[in-house]
């Protein structure tokens, strides 16, 4: 049995009241967490709170825990979950696991409620068996839950709160309900239906309209008499095969309750429907219907907003939290209890999920202050927002509370995010803002760092800080200032910089960076002896921890300022932020410290050396244009002593004529801008510079001039100009490029000859515009080469291209010379550049020409050793059997002729041949070589028609077929290439070759023309055509026996016109190439003549 909702107490307790001392079933009620004790008191059975786990004992009452969603399983067993969203409906999940675990042994009593919250949980409930019971609405206050119980059809008997146990009392015995009741309940149902919001009709078993209620009338838009009588189908035609034809006709035929929801079109309509449909007496049925139209577009839309909310709700980065105040048996809020909170609730605070658990739970000892305000908004419901921090989490918080509920409620939402950074920023800035103020009105290096120092160490909670110069030169560090909270030594001096700083961290402070240390026990690991010796300073100095800051200046490390902990400590970044902050404002500050305290020291020094400064004198004049101070020797050289000018002013001393321009000077000087003046006195020349001079506070306060006797400077200057005079006139009349520059380059002077030649302004050129004259391509190489002569004091000598204003480059020689000053070093560099272009040019023609004869005569001499070799081989052959035919020694036995070759005159006849082939070779080269090389313009085209001509006239080559493709025009000796041809010819049309098909063409390959001789006749093997154009011909081939073999000319007559001959090897065919050098000229022509002649 389920008593819901039981907010208030009076209707829950009558109900329990009237039940009978042995109840056979439990009873749960919901909505009463709080009342335990009076429940306790109103009734005599146990009273617990129902837990996750619970199982219901029959005679026992259960409430329903605060805040959460309950459900009963069919084994009477509780499980207690947390909502989902805050929107979930507990009571209608209740009711709905009540129908779905015990069906028609489920007993439900619905008393007075806001909203519809069980509405659709007592539908279901009734569909499933169950008995709901509804207190009458008119004496339920608030009566919005029992009317949407009503208007579902799900109210089984509609009683007055008097009734409502004693019916229960009967329907659990199992007596029928009768008597008063009924009889009061009858009447009051029949009016009820008439003015309920639900449509009702009841149908007879013939699906004939019986009775309609008003609703039905507004709800479809007819009157009852168009209803009445007729047929369900004829009134409702869509609904004979939709869904609520088949459950009223299941409703009749089977005598069971139907439940649907239907989404109705017909007839016009577009509803949506709850429809619940009972069996009737008479084997009819009694039909209950709804439009949920509105509410299903609503809970389409709420379900819309619900994922929205929730998105939010899980995404938003401030943290959020529903909590219920807590109060004490005295009214005072004492704690808490968390029943909602966001994933960034836990970020923000850092605890675990705390729904369900109260602050106490959770934090121990919370800040009082959380329940004392969370209870002010509950109580007055005006919402409040501060900044509270909680010691227990070590954050500070910006809240926003506000009240959750209506009056009476102790429901509360906070909305806050974590400050506790921003907190901590403000509070560092606030120490910088002081430490600002201290570092402005202090000056005294001491009282800096005491100052400084004292402050941050407060304001951390540290025990420590110290300030440490480095000198990187001597590997020294040198400690200045040290303050320690504990009795510690000092440590105060300098030490070697590898015994006092770790590696790591000495790495780290040359670089720049910050050396944080946590742990200094830990955080310096090594077992080496400086490790284990800096370990153990740190112990005796109770060092735990510390932060080191370094300073450099020109890229060098200078100092660095640190702070510590005796303890070991985890830094935070913004500690270590402000100390880094910190200690970039006290560097420069120190520094200007030191810079005024040596100023203090250079200033007595300064008046010392002003008293005895040779040939000068000093002068400071105040803003009254009067002398405060005059000192130095060239005050005699005028015939002036200190006395004669301090304390007066410059009118009175120098006299109307000089005192106007001396006057002018000084007020330029004490309007902030210097002066430089030259003037001659008693024979001599003096220059004065005036400076202004300032106070520690920026503001001028004199003019500071002092007067130097240059002239001997003046003399020597005079003598020097009138040399550079004479030395340009001399430069200009040179035909060479001259120039004067400092030793990094920068020029400062350059002849008349170097800007005709280049074109160049003086403008244009000084400085670096020389390097715009220089080749790009030597840029480079002569700047390094003219560096290294600077750094090795030595003259330079190179070459590279300048150039000319045409935009031509030429090859100049270029000589430096450096000129050093007393102490040897080079403060002048004199340049002088001579045009060697047409030395160059001819210098690498010579070169090509040596070259060419190298290579000529290598030529010869391989060819020339290969003749050798050989003739050698061949006049070895035939001599060896001519000798055996001629040698008169030859045996006479006949045994032994029996190993002799035969008397034969053929081959008597090759050798000779062979013989007389080797002496024609080398004549003709004898000839070849002598013979001089004219190398004309010759069109390869009509060479080879000429041979081709020639050898067509005989019998042989008249049955050759010839394709002479277009070939080009090369520079050659035409009856030297001739001859070569038509000896190429005998080899190529050989009988023993048997050609038949000659074909010549070109091509052009890497920097050569390649003429190609290919024919259809016999081929080549590798070694053939290795050796087809070597001297003398082979006795063991198939190659022709060519009287004197030629071919070696071919290659000769090539090579002199700088090509070469070859064959390639080819099965089924021969293949000469003839090789020639490219000329660019030549080619040009020829495109020329292709030009004229397009047939080419």
């Amino acid at each position: 049995m389920l008593v819901a909702p039981a907010d208030t107490l009076e209707v829950a307790s009558a109900v329990l009241a009237e039940l009978p001392a042995e109840w056979p079933a439990p009873v749960l009620i919901h909505g009463a967490s709080d009342a335990a004790g009076v429940l306790r008191r109103l009734t005599r059975r146990p009273v617990d709170l129902a837990e996750n786990g619970t199982v219901l004992q029959a005679g026992r009452v259960y409430l329903s825990p605060p805040h959460t969603v309950l459900e009963v399983g069919p084994d009477r067993c509780c499980a207690v979950m947390q909502p989902e969203v805050p929107s979930a409906r507990p009571l209608d999940r209740l009711l709905l696991s009540l129908a779905e675990s015990f069906g028609p042994r489920a007993l439900a009593v619905i008393l007075a409620g806001p909203g519809r919250d069980g509405a659709a949980g007592a539908c279901a409930l009734r569909g499933a068996g169950g008995t709901v019971l509804v207190q009458d609405p008119a004496s339920a206050t608030p009566a919005a839950l029992p009317r949407a119980v009503m208007e579902t059809g799900a109210a089984g008997l509609v009683l007055p709160p008097g009734d409502l146990g004693r019916t229960v009392t009967d329907l659990l015995a199992g007596r029928r309900v009768t008597g008063a009741a009924t009889a009061r309940a009858e009447p009051r149902a029949e009016g009820i239906l008439e003015r309920m919001g639900d449509a009702h009709c009841v149908l007879d078993r013939d699906f004939h309209i019986v009775s309609v209620n008003a609703a039905t009338e507004r709800l479809l838009g007819v009157p009852r008499t168009a209803l009445l009588g007729r047929s369900h189908w004829d009134a409702f035609p869509a609904s004979v095969d939709a869904p609520i034809g088949l459950a009223l006709r299941r409703a009749v035929e089977e005598g069971t309750e139907q439940h649907l929801t239907h989404h109705y079109t017909g007839e016009g309509y577009d509803l949506h429907l709850e429809v619940d449909a009972y069996p009737a007496g008479e084997g009819g049925v009694s039909l209950f219907w709804r439009d949920v139209t509105a509410r299903v577009r609503a809970e389409a839309a709420l379900r819309t907003s619900e994922e929205k909310y929730r998105a939010l709700f899980t995404e938003m980065d401030e943290a959020y939290a529903v909590v219920e105040v807590l109060a004490d048996e005295k009214g005072r809020w004492t704690d808490f209890r968390f029943l909602d909170a966001n994933p960034a609730f836990l970020r923000h605070t850092g605890m675990p999920y705390p729904v369900g658990r109260t602050a106490t739970e959770l934090l121990g000892t919370p800040n009082p202050r959380w329940a004392e305000l969370y209870g002010q908004v509950a109580q007055t419901g005006n919402p409040l927002r501060v900044e509270e921090s909680e010691l227990t989490l070590g954050r500070t918080f910006d809240l926003n509370i506000f009240r959750l509920g209506g009056e009476g409620s102790r429901q509360v939402a906070v909305l806050f995010t974590d400050i506790t950074g921003r907190k901590r920023r403000e509070a560092n800035q606030a120490l910088l803002i002081e430490i600002s103020k201290d570092l402005s009105q202090l000056s005294r290096e001491e009282e800096l760092l005491h100052t400084v120092g004292a402050k941050l160490t407060a304001h951390l909670g540290l025990t420590c800080y110290h300030y440490v110069d480095v000198d990187e030169d001597r590997a020294e560090v040198t400690v200045r200032h040290f303050w320690h909270a504990l009795d510690v030594p000092s440590v105060l001096g300098t030490y070697p910089i590898d015994r006092f700083v770790s590696p790591g961290e000495l790495s780290s402070l040359r670089a720049g960076e910050t050396s944080v240390i946590h742990d200094a026990e830990n955080d310096l690991p090594g077992d080496t002896a400086a490790l284990v010796a800096l370990r153990a300073g740190a112990a005796a100095q109770k060092i735990g921890a510390y932060i080191a800051v370094p300073y450099s200046q020109d890229g060098r490390w200078k100092a660095y300022f640190a702070v510590a902990d005796s303890r070991a400590r985890r830094w935070t970044g913004p500690e270590v932020e402000l100390v880094q902050e910190i200690a970039s404002r006290l560097f420069p500050r120190i520094e200007r410290a030191r810079a005024e305290a040596a100023l203090a020291e250079s200033e007595g020094r300064l008046r010392t050396l002003m008293e005895h400064l040779p040939g000068a004198a000093v002068f400071v004049v105040d803003h009254d244009l009067r002398y405060v101070l005059a000192q130095g020797e060239a005050l005699a050289a005028v015939g002036l002593t200190p006395e004669d000018l301090v304390g007066r002013t410059v009118a009175q001393t120098m006299g109307p004529e000089l005192a106007p321009g001396y006057e002018a000077l000084y007020r330029q000087a004490l309007a902030g801008e210097g002066f430089d003046y030259e003037h001659t006195a008693h024979g001599r020349t003096f220059i004065t510079r005036g400076v202004p001079l300032r106070n520690a506070a920026g503001r001028i306060s004199a003019a500071l001039a002092v007067s130097y006797d240059i002239t001997e400077r003046k003399r020597a200057e005079a003598a020097l100009q009138a040399s550079e005079t004479r030395f340009r006139a001399v430069a200009n009349l040179v035909p060479d490029l001259l120039w004067e520059s400092l030793p990094d380059g920068f020029t400062t002077w350059y002849n008349q000859r170097w800007l005709e030649y280049t074109g160049q302004t003086f403008e244009q050129a000084t400085g670096w515009g020389w390097t715009d004259a220089v080749h790009p391509e030597d840029r480079e190489g002569s700047s390094q080469q003219y560096r290294q002569g600077v750094r090795a004091n030595q003259p330079l000598r190179q070459e590279h291209r300048i150039r000319r204003h045409d935009g031509e480059y030429r090859w100049f020689v270029v000589n430096t010379f450096p000129v050093r000053d007393e102490r040897g070093e080079v403060v002048r560099v004199y340049g002088a550049a001579t045009d060697i272009h047409h030395l160059r040019a001819l210098n690498a023609d010579l070169e090509a020409r040596v070259a060419e004869r190298t290579r000529r005569l290598a030529d010869l001499n391989a060819e020339l050793g290969n003749v050798i070799t050989r003739t050698a081989h061949n006049l070895e052959a035939p001599a060896r059997r001519l000798g055996h035919l001629l040698d008169p020694g030859r045996p006479v036995d006949p045994e032994a002729l029996d190993g002799l070759s035969p008397y034969d005159p053929a081959a008597l006849h090759d050798e000779v041949t062979r013989l007389r082939g080797v002496a024609q070779d080398l004549r003709q080269l004898a000839r070849l070589e002598g013979q001089d090389v004219t190398k004309d313009l010759l069109p390869l085209g009509e060479l080879f028609e000429e041979v081709r001509a020639e050898v067509s006239a005989t019998p042989r080559g008249a049955q050759v077929y010839w394709l002479i493709n277009p070939l080009p025009i090369v520079r050659g000796d035409r009856a030297l290439l001739r001859q070569a041809l038509e000896v190429l010819m005998t080899f190529t049309l050989s009988e023993s070759r048997g050609a038949r098909y000659v074909t010549v063409s070109s091509q052009d390959v890497e920097g050569e023309v390649q003429v190609t001789v290919e024919d259809n006749g016999l081929g080549l093997t590798g070694e053939e055509a290795a050796t087809l154009f070597d001297l003398a011909v082979r006795t063991d081939q198939a190659v022709p026996v060519l009287p004197g073999s030629g071919l070696v000319q071919v290659r000769r007559i090539l090579a002199r016109h700088g090509g070469w001959a070859w064959a390639e090897a080819q099965r089924m065919s021969g293949k000469v190439v003839l090789a020639f050098p490219r000329d660019e000229a030549v080619n040009e022509l020829e495109a020329l003549f292709r030009q004229d002649k397009p047939g080419w």
